[in-house]
Parts: structure tokens; C-alpha cells; sequence
């Protein structure tokens, strides 16, 4: 497992050094074909290969520090970004329920919704997005 240590050589450095998953796209259509990849490196570069490789994504947990602590994570180009692997029925979920969170998300095309959530989460409440829908 990994430990970040929250102190402000690390929350500077995040942009650049991450580690993140994706996971929940469906192999050769095949239902319940699934794969996950770690991936390390910049979030904007990664998202970019991604895209480029063709991957869709189901779903995108998107889990940076918050908005305030790492502000470049929050920019309406990543959620851009990360919204064009979306399937069209994916959805993009986020712990941060901040305005500059929903804006972002709105500013790149999706529709955003507050869910609350169990107790045993810990967390009193997400942000769920999903593409719009055509028609």
C-alpha cells in the first residue's frame, strides 16, 4: 500500500506523481470480462493515453485531495478529460461535493447529482456524474 503523507511538498507535487486505478471496463463486450490497471504518473498525460487507446470506462472514482488542498485536480479540462472514457451510461463519482467539484464536472458536459451515502462510509455524501443524455 501506498502512504502519502499530507504536508505541502506532497500536495504540490500531486499533479505530477499519482497513482490511481481504473477499473470497470468491459474486455471485448463480454459481460463481467473486467479489467483494472494501476497506472503512475501525470492524471492529465494518463487520461490522455488512455483516451488514445481507445479504453471506455463504466466508471471513474475520482479521488484526489480536495479542491482547496490540490487545486489543479479540480479544473473542468481533467474532468474533461475523464468524462471522454465515460461509456455512455458511465459515471464519474467524486467524496467532494464542492461547488468548484460540481462546476467542473457541469463545465465539461456532464450532469451532476449529490447522493447521499451509508453511514458506514464515513462520508455524509458524494457527487455522481454522468454524460448527458442525447435525445
Amino acid at each position: 500500500a501506498h502512504h502519502i503523507q499530507r504536508n505541502s511538498k506532497t500536495v504540490t507535487g500531486l499533479r505530477r506523481h499519482v497513482h490511481w486505478i481504473v477499473a470497470g471496463a468491459e474486455v471485448g463486450n463480454v459481460p463481467g470480462d473486467m479489467r483494472a490497471a494501476l497506472r503512475r504518473g501525470d492524471f492529465f498525460e494518463e487520461l490522455r493515453a488512455l483516451a488514445k487507446e481507445g479504453f471506455l470506462a463504466d466508471a471513474v472514482l475520482f479521488d484526489p485531495f480536495s479542491p482547496k488542498a490540490n487545486p489543479e485536480a479540480w479544473t473542468s479540462e481533467l474532468f474533461s478529460l475523464a468524462a471522454a472514457l465515460l461509456r455512455p451510461e458511465g459515471r464519474l463519482v467524486t467524496y467532494s461535493v464542492s461547488r468548484v467539484a460540481k462546476d467542473s464536472a457541469a463545465a465539461a458536459g456532464l450532469v451532476v447529482e449529490k447522493r447521499e451515502l451509508p453511514p458506514d462510509l464515513r462520508k455524509r455524501s458524494a457527487l455522481l456524474a454522468m454524460k448527458r443524455r442525447s435525445g
